[in-house]
């Protein structure tokens, strides 16, 4: 689940293009697009449209831009009339590109409506283009694109072929991205072959590829969007290679990123699967619930094969839920889109359910459908075992053998490199741990050290103090002559001052508050005032306005002395601890002499 995790977080920070005052061009657009936002793209492209100059040559790119955008919108008006324009633009009988890519988004315009002759038609040209100006990139999308059309027209040999031509080019001139959606593509014909654990190593290779292609600094965004398509696939892929443990995940991935896909088309297909799944694990209810929001979507659109799938699986709904009559008239439908778009394999579907409604009620029918059935099976399984087919597979197969075993020959030369990096990284990490042992071990001298001394100051007070209360107590019951109140006035002073500088030295070095000192040293009160905690008595040693008459001299010595029992304390706030008890000490001597 971690990689689903990755999807949702890296969508969430998808980039948006700024534009603001800057002028807006057709490289903004470009970028615009690639972040995947494409109502925001469709703000930046029609201000670069605007500014641009209709009969020069970016304003033809921009319009295959937009073309682009209100393909993925759904906006199939917009779309015709953009590539409209780019068929009538100055530049286009100029410029080559802007011929092979009008041509591949026409193909691309009628291969989602699932009119896929007229899609291979137009994909074709674009291939031509390409062949003829021996453009190895193009060359490398234009075979993709034809694969997936034969793909579509059940000619899986033709398809395979093309295949293996685009991932040969896209290993060599092409990027991850471009490598792992031909690679989602050998997972579709094989998942169609019914070749399923094939499908899901294709599948689970081109995520592997994406995620590549994702971690450079620089990605077009919408590999997440492609992603999340897989996760589609391989829900299927897993469920009819019988592992529902991993479906079930993939099913949940696909539900985490539904509200992320734009296209009213991919919204469809998502939801189709989720009603799949979901009637395989007999939860008719939410699989019909999936259905209903599949079929609003489906209203504005154009495209035959998913309505087709739509009513197989309605009808195989209303079958489970005993509806007969209903489930017949849903077959019916989705068989006459099927033969409309001449789709075999669709075909096949829908006579196959068609047997099951009518076994039941009427054996007959259900015999005719189950011929009908046995008929394009064999066609199928016939193309499936084509020994031309087998050997187009195993040619792919060997090929991607042989860059595993580059692959794996350079990871071996970069691990060797890598081995001689960690040995010279181990010897400075020796060198380096003995510096910081070193280093440790006169740290730990010098505080062993410190702590001495500190034993030493706190001995010497606590003899300053037994000397200063045996001098009290000689000159207690004598009646003192001379005024002392210079030398009170001046004891309260440093009391304060010291009091005041040894809270703030404990709340620097422990972190806590003059609440905590007075608890933990046991020498203040702590009070409860309306709910709140109080120290009274240490509050007045902090102003010299509020400092007790006859101050408790003792119990700031003692407070200084708590605070430096902590070993945390540095030298200065030390130090300057230690010079207040001095001051204290001396003004009290003084106080008890001038009584005496």
């Amino acid at each position: 689940m971690k990689l689903f995790v990755f999807y949702i977080i890296l969508l969430s920070f998808a980039a948006e293009t700024t534009t603001n005052n800057a002028t807006v061009t057709h490289g903004s657009c470009e970028t615009s697009i690639q972040t995947g936002n494409y109502p925001k793209a469709l703000q930046v492209c029609n201000r670069a449209l605007d500014q641009a100059d209709k009969n020069e040559k970016t304003t033809a790119r921009i319009y295959l831009q937009l073309a682009t955008i209100h393909h993925e919108l759904g906006n199939k008006d917009d779309e015709s009339y953009y590539l409209a324009k780019i068929k009538s633009h100055p530049r286009f009988i100029e410029d080559i590109k802007i011929q092979y890519e009008w041509h591949r988004k026409v193909g691309q315009k009628y291969y989602f409506s699932a009119q896929y002759e007229a899609a291979k038609n137009n994909l074709y040209q674009a291939l031509t283009v390409a062949e003829k100006e021996d453009q190895p990139l193009w060359l490398s999308k234009s075979h993709n694109d034809m694969g997936l059309v034969e793909f579509k027209l059940a000619n899986f040999k033709a398809a395979l072929l093309h295949y293996q031509k685009s991932l040969e080019l896209k290993k060599k001139h092409g990027n991850n991205y471009q490598i792992g959606k031909t690679l989602n593509n050998l997972g579709l014909i094989h998942f169609k072959l019914e070749l399923f654990p094939e499908a899901v190593a294709y599948y689970e290779n081109a995520i592997s590829h994406y995620l590549n292609y994702s971690e450079q600094d620089h990605f077009d965004e919408r590999v997440f969007y492609d992603i999340a398509h897989i996760y589609e696939d391989l829900n299927r892929a897993y469920s009819a290679n019988n592992n529902p443990q991993k479906a079930g995940e993939y099913a949940e991935a696909i539900m985490t990123s539904l509200k992320l896909k734009i296209s009213p088309q991919e919204q469809t297909r998502a939801l189709l699967n989720l009603a799949m799944w979901h009637s395989k694990k007999n939860h008719f209810k939410l699989s019909q619930l999936f259905l209903n929001e599949a079929n609003g979507l489906l209203a504005n659109q154009g495209n035959n094969e998913l309505k087709a799938q739509f009513y197989f699986l309605s009808s195989e709904l209303n079958l489970n839920q005993g509806q007969t009559q209903l489930a017949e008239t849903n077959a019916l439908t989705g068989l006459s889109l099927a033969k409309s778009l001449e789709n075999d394999l669709l075909i096949t579907d829908a006579y196959e359910l068609l047997g099951h409604i009518y076994q039941s009620s009427d054996p007959t029918k259900a015999l005719d459908a189950m011929q009908q059935y046995q008929a394009y099976r064999e066609a199928f399984l016939k193309k499936k075992y084509d020994s031309d087919l087998r050997s187009v597979q195993h040619e792919i197969e060997k090929q991607q053998i042989e860059q595993k075993l580059l692959n794996q020959e350079l990871t071996n030369i970069e691990q060797q490199h890598q081995l001689q990096q960690l040995t010279n990284l181990v010897l400075w990490a020796v060198i380096f741990l003995v510096l910081v042992i070193a280093i440790l071990i006169i740290y730990h001298i010098k505080r062993k050290k410190e702590k001495e001394d500190l034993i030493k100051a706190i001995h010497y007070h606590k003899q300053q103090l037994i000397l200063l209360e045996a001098t009290q107590n000689q000159t207690e019951s004598e009646q003192s002559e001379n005024d002392p109140s210079r030398f009170k006035i001046q004891l309260k002073e440093q009391l304060v001052t010291a009091m005041i500088d040894a809270v703030n030295i404990w709340e620097k070095n422990t972190q806590t508050t003059q609440i905590d000192l007075a608890e933990q040293s046991k020498i203040w009160t702590v009070s409860v005032d309306n709910g709140t905690l109080r120290t009274r008595s240490l509050d007045k040693y902090l102003s010299i306005d509020k400092i007790p008459q006859n101050p408790r001299w003792r119990n700031v010595v003692k407070t200084c002395h708590f605070i430096l029992s902590h070993d945390q304390l540095n030298s200065q706030d030390r130090g300057e601890l230690n010079n207040h008890l001095e001051r204290i000490m001396d003004t009290v001597r003084n106080v008890s002499l001038s009584n005496s």
